[in-house]
């Protein structure tokens, strides 16, 4: 009864207490901080960083002084719609499948496309701008047979200014 006891006594205590808890302050002997327009730059001596990301050229760095950044909204495919990139992982034949609705009675909706496919270091390997779809299924075939194997970038985006449609799809090339 007694070991019983002592052992949920040691349950309800390390429900409670934390050995160790995460706090995003740096207590560090140096440091500075930089801001120009939209940019700035903090460092502090001894930070750790844990892992750094590019895009162009944009960087992040991960560390205990990142900002806390909250999203606030993404602009979502209109509604009828949509894009579909298939078969994936893909050796021969990628198919980009795009269905545009007929609205009011034929009315026009977003007809124009770009279409891109980028390799992992961010080089453009194909380039194509779809225009005048026609109000249907349209399905829209790249041949990745003469592509290394790999994994890939399929990025679509619409040409109209109305509308903002930005779609990315990771392939990988067997």
């Amino acid at each position: 009864m007694k070991r019983l006891l002592f052992i949920g006594i040691l349950f309800f205590l390390a429900g409670i207490v934390s050995g160790q808890m995460i706090s995003h302050e740096v207590i560090a002997s140096g440091g500075d901080y930089a801001e120009n327009g939209d940019y700035y730059v903090s460092a502090t001596i001894g930070e750790i960083v844990t892992e750094t990301f590019n895009a162009y050229e944009h960087f992040l760095t991960q560390g205990f002084q990142q900002p806390v950044m909250v999203l606030e909204s993404v602009n979502p495919v209109p509604a009828g719609i949509e894009i579909s990139v298939y078969p994936n992982p893909v050796a021969g034949q990628l198919k980009v499948a795009i269905s545009l609705p007929v609205q009011n009675g034929g009315a026009e909706v977003m007809r124009e496309f770009m279409l891109n496919v980028e390799n992992l270091t961010g080089n453009q390997v194909l380039s194509r701008q779809l225009v005048n779809l026609p109000l249907c299924e349209n399905i829209e075939i790249i041949d990745f047979s003469s592509f290394s194997r790999g994994i890939y970038i399929v990025r679509i985006y619409s040409l109209d200014s109305d509308h903002s449609i930005n779609l990315n799809f990771k392939i990988v090339k067997m």
